[in-house]
């Protein structure tokens, strides 16, 4: 590291600049960091949570309610099957298959269970997704004892879709915010707008930016001090006189203090 007091006795010196940060001493990070980090990290998960919603999430949350009735015709059907599939066995013939469900030659419970997935896949896959609009689903009703109908019901789960978009949107929102202001810049001096307006005027514009510049003394300061630290060792003379490098920042002048051929609106004809 390089000797402050006697910066040149070695043929070769480093000096160290870093922004200040609390508690590390070693490799320099930005000091916003760890406050934001989170809010990015969640600002771009964002579009990923959108667009997975609208993926996988049917138009409407449905729950379907079988009737019992509907379930005891089906067991009986695929019993006569299974039966009808024993002769088939005997005749060395091809065994029949019952919506899309290989049912064999012996009964057993579990293929009632196997007919009614199929029957809600083939639901799902008319009823959702892009492609589907328009079609439908049909079915038998039933009557029971007392004579009242039992029937496939659709019965439709509330879901606020307005209130969960709208509430990752005001998510993104508040993060852009909470990022901006970390790092020292207001939306009206970004490509960041609230509502579609950048600013209520130009002078907050104007203003902001102002503010904007006042802050950049320290970063320029950091970047600007190994070069400035050269120059004060390799050429003092030059050092006492004020020699100094910076960064060049030109303050915005309003439109009213501007000639009026040089103004905006003038400029862009």
């Amino acid at each position: 590291m390089i000797d402050m007091q006697d910066p040149l006795k070695n043929p070769a010196v480093i000096s160290y600049h870093k922004n200040p940060s609390i508690g590390e001493e070693v490799y320099a990070y930005n000091s916003f960091y760890r406050g934001i980090k989170e809010w990015i990290i969640g600002s771009n998960l964002t579009p990923r949570y959108i667009n997975s919603f609208l993926q996988y999430s049917l138009s409407a949350k449905i729950h379907v309610i079988i009737p019992d009735a509907w379930v005891a015709s089906k067991r009986d059907m695929i019993e006569r099957y299974c039966d009808v599939n024993k002769k088939r066995k005997e005749e060395n013939k091809e065994l029949l298959k019952v919506n899309g469900v290989e049912i064999g030659t012996d009964f057993h419970e579990h293929l009632v269970i196997q007919y009614i997935n199929a029957e809600l896949r083939k639901l799902s896959s008319y009823l959702s997704g892009a492609k589907n609009q328009g079609k439908f689903f049909a079915s038998y009703s039933f009557r029971s004892g007392d004579r009242e109908g039992e029937r496939w019901k659709f019965e439709e789960i509330p879901m606020k879709y307005k209130e969960y978009i709208e509430s990752l949107t005001a998510y993104d929102k508040r993060a852009d915010e909470v990022i901006l202001a970390a790092k020292g810049l207001d939306a009206s001096i970004t490509n960041i707008s609230k509502d579609g307006v950048i600013s209520k005027s130009g002078a907050d514009a104007f203003y902001n930016y102002i503010i904007y510049l006042h802050n950049l003394p320290w970063a320029e300061k950091v970047c600007m001090d190994p070069l400035n630290l050269a120059i004060r060792i390799n050429f003092p003379q030059l050092f006492k006189q004020g020699y100094r490098i910076g960064l060049f920042n030109p303050a915005p002048v309003r439109q009213e203090e501007t000639a009026p051929k040089d103004r905006l609106q003038n400029t862009n004809q």
